[in-house]
């Protein structure tokens, strides 16, 4: 369990890292967190950012979870539509 929290926080201090360096470009990658509720887990992920059109963009992720026995791992392909000029997005 010990082991398991280090790696939760270690993954929270690299994705904040990765984040604060990703936004200043435009595509952009970074990095989460994450927890599973079915399967009571914990995880770390990355996702992708890629502008398709002005107010459109590309969000792809990737989740692996921490569980014992096996492996859990989830893809996720969505879609972001800005609303309007402001930080507004519109998930599909």
């Amino acid at each position: 369990m010990l082991r398991l929290l280090r790696t939760a926080a270690l993954g929270l201090l690299v994705s904040l890292v990765a984040v604060n360096v990703a936004q200043a470009q435009r595509p952009h990658i970074g990095g989460h967190v994450a927890y599973q509720f079915d399967a009571e887990d914990f995880g770390i992920g990355a996702q992708f950012s890629y502008p398709v059109a002005r107010r459109l963009e590309l969000y792809p992720s990737f989740d692996y979870y921490f569980q014992d026995p096996g492996s859990l791992w989830q893809l996720n392909g969505d879609l972001k539509y800005k609303l309007r000029e402001e930080h507004n997005w519109f998930y599909v």
